[in-house]
């Protein structure tokens, strides 16, 4: 009975840390392999109508892993400062056993672009990024829930401390970053 008991607790708990895979593009021709999952809200932040977000999707294209960053300011005046990604930007990313994976950033140098909302009078800061996924850092973030996130960009530090759980604003769904690696990376393998 109670090895019955212990394997039924062993699934329960495999089964919270792996979740059903969410796909935005899954495609498998001969011209192109691609998996693309939807985006997750991975860190959120209102302050006095200021609000910034980050969202990640994964995406695994012809057998090279990638991880997609979108970062989002929303704000009465952004300021002037843009946000620029080059090759030497990289994502540090360390789980809770202190472990640290390093993704080197893999696009076009590019900065943030400014969308004006006349309708509202804000304007909204935006950059998406795609960062690689080598074999090393896809082995530690597999192994422990997400704790930390760095961006190093143009000599700066943009440091997020990862949540439990938090609530996506718009549409009140509840997400839990420090799960999303354990649970989502195998939807690119």
């Amino acid at each position: 009975m109670k090895k019955i008991l212990f394997v039924l607790l062993l699934l329960t708990l495999s089964n919270g840390w792996s979740q059903e895979c969410d796909y935005k593009a899954n495609l498998d021709s001969e011209v192109i392999k691609l998996k693309l999952t939807k985006e997750y809200l991975m860190w959120f932040k209102n302050i006095g109508g200021m609000t910034e977000y980050i969202e990640f999707s994964l995406a695994n294209r012809d057998s090279l892993r990638f991880l997609n960053v979108s970062i989002s300011k929303i704000d009465n005046k952004v300021e002037n400062d843009s946000l620029c990604f080059n090759t030497s930007t990289r994502m540090y990313l360390q789980v809770s056993n202190s472990k640290i994976a390093v993704l080197p950033y893999f696009d076009v140098e590019q900065c943030s672009k400014i969308v004006d909302f006349e309708e509202t009078n804000e304007q909204m800061r935006t950059i998406s990024a795609s960062f690689l996924i080598t074999e090393t850092a896809s082995n530690i973030l597999k192994e422990s829930p997400l704790s930390f996130m760095r961006i190093t960009h143009n000599g700066e530090d943009k440091d997020y401390v990862v949540r439990k759980a938090i609530v996506d604003p718009k549409f009140g769904i509840e997400s839990y970053p420090e799960n999303y690696f354990v649970s989502q990376l195998h939807c690119i393998d």
